[in-house]
């Protein structure tokens, strides 16, 4: 008796960063190895049969590098590393019961395409040798040639290809509220003269009073013809370019 252990993780786990990634949450699974056959596990939909494996048995399909070529004008092309995909492989497998093997194909086609009470599911495989990650999720399911009814015409024998994708948990930043505010405009530090008003420092800094009003603490500036005191310090935003004079041609 070959015992498989997963421990438990919870079904939300936060990441770097605040990042949350969705994981499944898997069972601790008790079966027997047998040759030629692979296990097949899904916590959700359920999933745990073990199969043969058919005569194609795993391939591992073309591995990319995730770089890529940018062309640059009269230059060598420039090669930036964008991320490799996922891994993928195609697993071909033959269900074999007098029985039937209807409720096997059903099982596996609610963990490809989900049910109404359950996302597609992510796949665990036991069985294969140094497989090149341990969880998986199913892209596609195609029905073979190998086929065998009994006289009620159940399927007795049927071979499937299980083309795998390489399951990596999604990962999604938080947006901050603050990145959602417009930009805060470039300040500086004005010191008060005499007989300065909000209305009289708006005019020079080419703004409206009200703009002082809000770069400064609550209180300080109130109204446009306010007084201000002397020596203060103030908020102000930066002095745009003056506005270029336009020369009329004679």
């Amino acid at each position: 008796m070959a015992t498989i252990n997963l421990m438990a993780v919870p079904p939300m786990a936060k990441g770097y960063g605040g990042a949350e990634r969705q994981v499944q949450r898997v069972n601790r699974l008790h079966h027997e190895h047998y040759p030629g056959r692979v296990h097949l596990m899904c916590n959700m939909p359920p999933l745990n049969r073990t199969v043969w494996l058919g005569p194609d048995g795993w391939k591992l399909a073309d591995v990319a590098g995730g770089w890529t070529a940018t062309a640059r004008p009269r230059a060598i092309g420039m090669t930036t590393w964008d991320g490799v995909p996922p891994l993928e492989g195609d697993l071909h497998i033959v269900w074999n019961d007098g029985n039937g093997v209807e409720q096997y194909i059903k099982e596996l086609m609610d963990v490809t395409r989900g049910t109404s009470r359950a996302a597609p599911g992510i796949v665990w495989l036991d069985g294969l040798a140094n497989l090149p990650a341990d969880r998986w999720v199913i892209g596609s399911l195609s029905f073979g040639d190998i086929l065998m009814r009994n006289r009620e015409m159940v399927r007795t024998r049927q071979d499937m290809t299980v083309h795998l994708i390489e399951y990596m948990p999604p990962f999604y930043e938080t947006l901050r509220a603050a990145a959602l505010n417009k930009a805060r405009p470039k300040t500086v530090i004005y010191k008060v003269k005499r007989n300065d008003t909000p209305a009289k420092i708006a005019r020079a800094r080419r703004c409206k009073w009200t703009d002082l009003r809000t770069l400064n603490k609550k209180g300080v500036i109130k109204t446009a013809n306010q007084k201000l005191k002397m020596g203060i310090q103030i908020m102000v935003p930066v002095l745009p370019p003056a506005p270029k004079k336009t020369v009329k041609k004679k």
